[in-house]
């Protein structure tokens, strides 16, 4: 367990580094649309949470086309997809509202997360079909 101080300390950085970062890396986003973005400011995060993921696996996935699926239960699940996810081309579906968050959500866009509503699951899993087949 954190001491509070620690606790107090991290959140703290977390906080700088979401406010300095996601102006930046969404606007990198929007000038080189590269998913790497995404990636190296999860690792950055997690970095500062100081959270370690080790993957473990019996064997590698055939190439092919995924669907990846998490329950969201924690702000952290992103992170740590990114993070797993890094061998694999992904895109996140994403409540529509946060597109239109300045920055952050012309980041995502550029990097081609899909909106979603959440009244309509189906939606997201329907336009990742339709995107993919269009590539």
């Amino acid at each position: 367990m954190l001491k509070k101080g620690e606790e107090f300390f991290r959140n703290f950085l977390v906080w700088l580094y979401v406010i300095l970062t996601v102006p930046t890396f969404g606007l990198f986003s929007l000038i080189i649309r590269k998913h790497f973005w995404a990636y190296i400011w999860c690792k950055g995060l997690l970095k500062i949470l100081g959270i370690k993921v080790e993957v473990i696996k019996n064997k590698e996935l055939p190439k092919g086309i995924y669907i990846f699926m998490s329950n969201h239960q924690s702000q952290l699940d992103i992170p740590v997809l990114e993070k797993i996810l890094k061998p694999y081309n992904i895109r996140f579906l994403a409540k529509r509202s946060l597109f239109k968050i300045p920055f952050f959500g012309w980041g995502i866009k550029a990097l081609g997360y899909v909106p979603v509503e959440r009244e309509d699951p189906r939606e997201g899993l329907k336009k990742c079909i339709s995107l993919h087949r269009k590539n």
